[in-house]
């Protein structure tokens, strides 16, 4: 059985299909695409850990009809969404349970609110890459992502960075450089 599949630089438009033919995928490269949206059969890979999928052309919503209930991609560990035109990352990434790291660099993200629902979590998540969007405000991310290690948010427009991070237990490294910061309380960065 197929479980790893590099289809970048291939020139492809959808990956329509391909979940229904490689039920026990593992690891998904399809970077430096034409593609646009996501299938909906791609959130129900059950073997699913790795998916890359960078220098595409990308837009939110990345699926369109998914169950609103239930684990989707329940083994993905780790997503790279970086260069594409994500003016949001989906909700749907957090009903991802073993979710490690999240790459979205380089993309039109504007907030990261939407990231995680109210009320839900990503326990798993280390690291969270955001670098090289328009984030302006950062929300206190603590509570949804309570074993983040590392935060890249290098080259937003962000001004000012929650005093709560300061006290931030995991948080080991906060990547702020490019950004017009009009000053950083030494609690936070003494933590």
């Amino acid at each position: 059985t197929v479980s790893v599949v590099d289809l970048s630089r291939c020139k492809l438009a959808s990956l329509d299909g391909l979940a229904q033919q490689l039920p026990g995928l593992v690891s998904l490269k399809a970077n430096d695409n034409r593609l646009s949206a996501l299938p909906d059969d791609l959130c129900y890979l059950r073997s699913l850990q790795e998916l890359e999928l960078t220098l595409n052309h990308l837009t939110s919503p990345l699926w369109r009809r998914v169950e609103t209930q239930g684990d989707l991609l329940p083994s993905l560990r780790r997503i790279d969404l970086s260069s594409n035109q994500l003016s949001s990352l989906p909700g749907l990434l957090s009903r991802c349970p073993q979710l490690y790291e999240i790459r979205a660099g380089v993309n039109r993200i504007t907030s990261i609110d939407n990231i995680i629902p109210e009320g839900a979590a990503l326990h798993s998540l280390r690291v969270l890459d955001l670098q090289d969007n328009q984030i302006s405000e950062l929300p206190p991310l603590q509570e949804c992502t309570p074993n983040l290690q590392t935060l890249v948010l290098r080259n937003n427009s962000i001004t000012a960075v929650p005093p709560l991070w300061g006290v931030w237990d995991s948080l080991t490294s906060l990547v702020l450089a490019g950004n017009p910061l009009r000053g950083l309380r030494l609690n936070i960065i003494d933590q």
